[in-house]
């Protein structure tokens, strides 16, 4: 008896979602920062910030497509 047999059908059907979650993630989420500049003009002394991460799951339908 291999492991997936030991598996309800709802437990399989959670573990491909998550496995599906897991996946998107790997290209779909990207860092949100922020740029603070000490002065208007000046990019030199400026910094960035991390804000957190966003997924774009949607765009995924465009990013990852072969056809």
């Amino acid at each position: 008896m291999s492991f997936l047999d030991a598996l309800s059908e709802d437990e399989a059907w959670i573990g491909s979602l998550l496995l599906r979650h897991i996946q998107l993630l790997q290209f779909n989420a990207h860092e949100l920062s922020e740029l603070v500049m000490k002065t208007p003009d000046c990019i030199d002394d400026a910094k960035s910030f991390f804000i957190g991460a966003a997924v774009f799951p949607t765009v995924r339908i465009s990013n990852n497509d072969c056809d």
